[in-house]
């Protein structure tokens, strides 16, 4: 297999990975805490709460608009000590995160399985209804105008090479 490529700057400022759940239950709001004692070695900073707000205007012919204004509790981030990884927990979805320095896919593959298994063993949750990988980066253009290819190129990964 060949060796990966190192940057003397990556230019990765974040790496996620987020499960989306099969909604099947009303949300039990301490599956956050017991996460949190499965994972306290790792994760021992202070969880932090992420709020939502969701604010819509409807709107129809002939009628008055309406607006609708609700929030709530989407998330507890779960932090390391440094606040360079993270886990978010909400309402059927778990994410990890890897701030920079993004250290490579076999640094993050083991948080990635720790999280979720700690999660199935709290909420346990009937199955997963989407995976998402993301990768957030950050590209400083020394030209102008900027020519994408120059700086991007589109690796091909197999689904074994993603989970060994």
């Amino acid at each position: 297999m060949e060796q990966p490529r190192r940057y003397r700057n990556p230019p990765i400022e974040e790496a996620l990975c987020e499960f989306r759940f099969q909604p099947d239950q009303d949300w039990d709001l301490t599956i956050p805490g017991k996460l949190h004692a499965k994972l306290s070695d790792e994760y021992a900073g202070k969880p932090q709460q992420q709020m939502a707000v969701e604010v819509g205007l409807e709107a129809q012919g002939g009628r008055p608009s309406k607006l609708k204004y609700d929030e709530g509790l989407a998330r507890v981030q779960l932090v390391t000590e440094n606040g360079q990884r993270m886990v978010g927990v909400g309402p059927d979805v778990l994410s990890v995160h890897m701030l920079r320095p993004y250290s490579g896919w076999t640094e993050f593959q083991p948080q990635i399985s720790e999280a979720l298994n700690a999660y199935w063993m709290v909420a346990q949750p009937t199955g997963v209804s989407r995976i998402g990988v993301r990768y957030i980066n950050k590209i400083i253009a020394s030209q102008t105008p900027v020519e994408v290819e120059s700086y991007v190129s589109r690796p091909r990964l197999t689904r074994r090479e993603l989970f060994p």
